[in-house]
């Protein structure tokens, strides 16, 4: 994005709302803040448009905001706290049971299947192939399915890379 050239009254409202912002409310602290955003008046603010999304209008509205007249305004950054740790183990629940519901919809091969494939691998002898079977056997069926999904060229390179390990 470009940025945007902010003009006089466009850069002194910016300076006046960031001093206001700052606590500058007297008359005297209102004309210090004016004074030292003089020089960003005529400056150009690259992503202005973003950091306007970001930042709003600089007020809270929601359930965690706080203000003077709130009689919970102590335990409101509490309350912030504990919502997001909600939604954290909320997340991170939902995101457990997806995985498990993965895991159990993955099929476990057949060890007839298995035999089956892994004989067909060129220059393998008969011990690596009982060792492989029964490793595919015990160990995580996406192995055997990448064996089922891989070139016949590097089969025998894959067998190897799990006996290996």
């Amino acid at each position: 994005m470009e940025g945007v050239g902010l003009g006089y009254s466009q850069g002194l409202g910016v300076a006046r709302s960031w001093a206001n912002r700052a606590g500058a409310q007297s008359g005297a602290d209102r004309g210090r803040g004016r004074t030292r955003m003089l020089p960003y008046r005529n400056k150009c603010i690259e992503n202005w448009e973003d950091i306007c999304t970001l930042f709003g209008a600089g007020r809270a509205v929601g359930d965690g905001r706080s203000s003077s007249k709130d009689p919970t305004n102590s335990g409101s950054r509490k309350r912030k706290k504990g919502s997001v740790a909600e939604a954290v183990n909320s997340f991170a629940e939902s995101f457990r049971e997806y995985v498990q519901s993965k895991i159990k919809d993955t099929p476990r091969p057949t060890c007839q299947e298995i035999h089956t494939v892994v004989s067909q691998v060129f220059c393998i002898s008969r011990s690596q192939i009982m060792r492989i079977v029964k490793r595919f056997m015990n160990g995580n069926p996406d192995e055997f399915l990448i064996l089922k999904e891989l070139p016949e060229d590097e089969k025998l390179k894959w067998v190897l890379l799990c006996l290996a390990e």
